[in-house]
């Protein structure tokens, strides 16, 4: 007879765990709030000081500015995530697929280096 082990439950004891994804994201989300309230304000200023029709051509290519700077910073910021795990994805695949063995490199500034560092190991320790 065979014995069902029920999944484990985890409950959040801490919303903050300090990695570097999480640092990333909050750091990135928070610039994205300031700077749409750094636009508003501007806005309205220079509303108050020239009025709308002269200020509406400038502000738009402002805001256009920053919109696709920030998608630039999303895909960077996307890319040193879905990288790291797509490359720990492959080489676990390939170890419980054909067996083999791969030492996981990321590149320069990669987040999960880490992660990826104790999965290399692991693979090799049960080799």
């Amino acid at each position: 007879m065979e014995t069902k082990i029920e999944p484990q439950k985890f409950k959040r004891k801490k919303y903050f765990i300090g990695s570097q994804v999480q640092k990333l994201f909050l750091i990135f989300s928070i610039s994205m709030g300031l700077m749409a309230v750094l636009i508003i304000r501007v806005y309205d200023f220079l509303v108050s000081l020239a009025g709308e029709n002269q200020i509406v051509p400038f502000l738009s290519v402002g805001v256009f500015v920053i919109f696709f700077t920030y998608i630039f910073l999303g895909l960077v910021i996307s890319n040193k995530i879905a990288g790291p795990l797509f490359r720990i994805e492959t080489a676990i695949r390939a170890y419980l697929e054909k067996g083999e063995v791969q030492d996981i490199t990321l590149r320069d500034g990669d987040l999960f280096g880490e992660l990826a560092d104790l999965v290399s190991r692991m693979m090799k320790a049960k080799k």
